[in-house]
């Protein structure tokens, strides 16, 4: 789906900004009002310029929806919080802070930063989920050099792309790992044990780092089949230009529901290996360049969208929303 049916979706979901405070309050008190002081079930409402508060009728403490979450004291409506945190959910190419800078009518460093936030989000949340069931994964190289000297393989990094396979889903992940070594030695037995004790739970049954074959998994996946144009499609994201995401034309080559994810990629049998080149393509092409600090965010945002539209995540934008308000910004 492209982005004006995005921004057409998510207005039809969230008329206002009384919407979007009713869904959020839904989500931190879906039993009605709790006190975080002492627990306590009922509260008195003070109406204020900015916010409703909420003076607890026990302990009398003073709370608002949004205080200690992601959104404390943000002059941001949450209108525009919640639509950046559906376009990263939901809009298969992402965006980078020019083009949500356009979309929110909000300046750059306030897109940056609203983006930065929901990336540290989808960050914590990947670090809750272990891999169970059936687990492969292939060591591949970012930023690799085509010109092998000393100098320039110094700059490559190793990733580790690992998808298990558990109950008819599957789950993506792309680690980046820190080595003594550079990033062209094979792991060792080490890296690999200790990769699968981070990032696995007791029902792991099976793990197979770089197997001979890649066979293609059946699981949604919001990557359509391998021909010349749907790749060309896919595997570029949006220009850093600040070129207008509103006008621009491109082809709308899957919808935005998880059950029209139901095509496989298979390319000379390395399944890994193009979901991993399309997670590098997307960040060369819409970002053109990220430090080593913020990598593995980036990376993080890429897997939770392709695991959020192949069903992977039940609910995927309302998991997020609820981790934004209980995180503190």
């Amino acid at each position: 789906m492209d982005i004006d049916g995005i921004l057409k979706q998510f207005n039809q979901r969230f008329e206002d900004e009384e919407a979007c405070v009713s869904f959020l309050y839904e989500l931190k008190w879906p039993n009605g009002f709790r006190c975080s002081e002492c627990g306590y079930h009922h509260a008195y409402t003070i109406a204020s310029r900015k916010q409703t508060l909420y003076e607890c009728a026990s302990c009398a403490k003073q709370t608002t929806l949004t205080a200690n979450t992601l959104f404390h004291k943000s002059r941001t409506p949450l209108s525009k919080w919640l639509l950046s945190l559906y376009i990263v959910t939901f809009y298969e190419k992402g965006v980078n802070a020019v083009q949500l800078q356009e979309l929110l009518s909000v300046t750059y460093k306030t897109a940056w930063n609203i983006l930065h936030k929901i990336r540290q989000l989808v960050s914590g949340l990947d670090q809750t989920v272990l891999l169970s069931g059936f687990v492969k994964g292939k060591h591949e190289i970012l930023m690799k050099q085509a010109y092998p000297s000393d100098a320039y393989l110094e700059k490559e990094r190793s990733v580790l792309t690992v998808l298990s396979e558990n109950a008819n889903t599957a789950y993506l992940k792309l680690k980046l790992l820190t080595r003594k070594v550079q990033a062209r030695n094979r792991l060792s037995e080490e890296e690999v044990d200790r990769f699968l004790m981070r990032h696995t739970d007791e029902s792991l049954e099976s793990a197979a780092i770089n197997p001979r074959h890649q066979r293609e998994y059946s699981f949604r996946t919001s990557f359509v089949e391998s021909n010349e144009s749907d790749v060309s499609i896919l595997s570029t994201g949006s220009s850093d230009s600040g070129e207008s995401l509103k006008s621009k034309n491109t082809k709308n080559t899957t919808a935005n529901n998880a059950s029209d994810y139901t095509k496989h990629l298979t390319r000379n049998g390395n399944f890994i290996s193009d979901l991993t080149a399309r997670a590098f393509s997307w960040i060369n092409d819409t970002f053109h360049g990220l430090g080593l600090k913020y990598i593995q965010h980036y990376l993080d945002e890429y897997c939770y969208r392709s695991n959020s539209l192949s069903g992977s995540i039940h609910d995927p934008f309302a998991k997020l929303s609820l981790q934004a308000l209980f995180r503190a910004a």
